[in-house]
This record gives C-alpha cells, sequence and structure tokens, in this order.
C-alpha cells in the first residue's frame, strides 16, 4: 500500500524511476537537475514536493544529493480523502506538474514524517497508523484546502490556525467541541487536532478553554455581574459547572478570583 525509496548522493542520466504503487511523491531535499513527468520537465528546487499522477512516467536528469521517492495505492489516498474531508474536488495526483514549495518551517516537519513512516513500515503498522501518517505527511507538503488563504506572508499552517483563532472568537461561548471548528473548515478532528499540537502544542479543545477562560476573567474583574450570569453568557448551564472548570485551569474559584 506504500513504499518508501530515499536517493542520496546519486547521478540521473535520463533514468526512470519504477515504483510499486501507481501514485507517486516526489520530496527533493536538496539537488540540481530536471523532473520529467511525462513529456514535461519541471526543475529540480530544494524544499520542492512533485506529485505524480497514476500511468505517467517519471524520470530523473541531474544529481541529487537527499530526496525521497514514495509511493500510494488509490486505497490509501481514497482513505486519506474520506477520514480529512478533503476536498473531492481537488486532487493531488490529477495533472501533470502539480508541484508545491515548502518553507524551511515545514521541511523541519516533512522529513522527519517521512522518517517516521519508515520505521512504521519496517516494524508492520497497521494500515490506520499509515494512514495517519500519510494524512500528516499530506498536511505539512501542501497548502490544499486553504491555498487560498496563504500568501507570502502565511505558512499552511500558519494560514490554518489564522483560521481557526477567528472562528474560536466568533463561537466559543456556544461551540467547545473540536468536532464543530474540524467540520468547519472541512478537516477531520484528528487533523486539526495534529496541525494545532504541531503548532501551539495544545488540542483544540485546549485553544477553546483557554479563549473562554480569557472572558471569563475579563467578566469577573471587570464588571459586576453575578457568578451566575457569568456562567450563563459563557455558554455553562449551572453555575457550579463554570466554577469547576474555572478552578480546574486557574486555580481559584470565580468568587476567590474575583476578590484577589
Amino acid at each position: 500500500m506504500i513504499q518508501i525509496n530515499k536517493i542520496t548522493r546519486k547521478q540521473f542520466v535520463n533514468e526512470e524511476i519504477i515504483c510499486t504503487y501507481p501514485l507517486r511523491i516526489f520530496v527533493l531535499e536538496k539537488g540540481f537537475g530536471v523532473v520529467k513527468i511525462d513529456d514535461q520537465e519541471l526543475d529540480f528546487l530544494a524544499g520542492r514536493v512533485y506529485f505524480i499522477p497514476k500511468n505517467a512516467a517519471l524520470h530523473i536528469e541531474g544529481f541529487i544529493s537527499s530526496a525521497y521517492v514514495i509511493s500510494i495505492d488509490q486505497l490509501l489516498y481514497q482513505t486519506f480523502t474520506l477520514q480529512s474531508h478533503f476536498n473531492p474536488q481537488i486532487n493531488l495526483f490529477n495533472q501533470m506538474g502539480n508541484m508545491f514549495d515548502l518553507g524551511w518551517g515545514s521541511l523541519e516537519n516533512v522529513f522527519p514524517t517521512i522518517k517516521q513512516l519508515e520505521a512504521e513500515l519496517d516494524n508492520g503498522a497497521d494500515f490506520e497508523q499509515l494512514t495517519q501518517l500519510f494524512s500528516l505527511l499530506l498536511i505539512d507538503s501542501n497548502p490544499y484546502p486553504y491555498h487560498h488563504l496563504v500568501n507570502e506572508q502565511y505558512s499552511f499552517k500558519e494560514a490554518i490556525m489564522q483560521k481557526l483563532t477567528h472562528l474560536i472568537e466568533d463561537n466559543f461561548r456556544a461551540q467547545r467541541t473540536g468536532d464543530f471548528y474540524a467540520k468547519e473548515m472541512g478537516l477531520s478532528s484528528k487533523d486539526l487536532n495534529l496541525i494545532c499540537k504541531r503548532t501551539t502544542g495544545k488540542l483544540v479543545v485546549d485553544l477553546i478553554m483557554e479563549r473562554l477562560m480569557h472572558e471569563a476573567e475579563y467578566l469577573l474583574l471587570n464588571t459586576q455581574k453575578p457568578v451566575k450570569s457569568i456562567a450563563n453568557t459563557l455558554g455553562f448551564f449551572e453555575s457550579w459547572d463554570f466554577a469547576i472548570y474555572f478552578e480546574k485551569l486557574r486555580g481559584k474559584t470565580p468568587f476567590a478570583y474575583r476578590t484577589k
């Protein structure tokens, strides 16, 4: 279902790369030359990821210091698209020359993920584990489905986190589950949590609760509203439920915090 070939310090003279599975990803770390996909030539660029569609011939001309060729079967890719709510109209392998340039932040994640994927393959990982790692690799290596948010100022992950921050700001009082935000963003909860964890060290639900607590602190210190009223404003049906959350995250009861 997946095969990884590492290429190090090798000269290629219009050499065809034969892979086990039909869908291929060529990840170039360092090298110079061209990638030939059928009759199309694409220049080497460090940190570039090339997606090679089914039935297309892949040739390499030049010198590679470090690169990976990852081939996968269609079942694995289809499983990824279903689990991640990937836009079905966006197929990374549906056209010649589909490629993306990674920033250094993404590069730092992509190659360790590939090595982890290699290790899991050697250890006989099951299909679900491989799908999770493959999902993480694709998230790191391309800007979909948020290409319209990415510009020279923002990386892919930064664009997603910016969108998530806006969604939390608009909905934190009423929506406290990660599933809601993942659905709004067209991602699976698993993928959104992976991105959050890598970017902030926290899960989506942690970011939501942190925003709730900041609002609670402001209302406790800057208004005369009763704790019960503040709890209702923040979407808690019972003041004691709010008090439990607040004390757990802030180390004090709402009353003690207000009178500190």
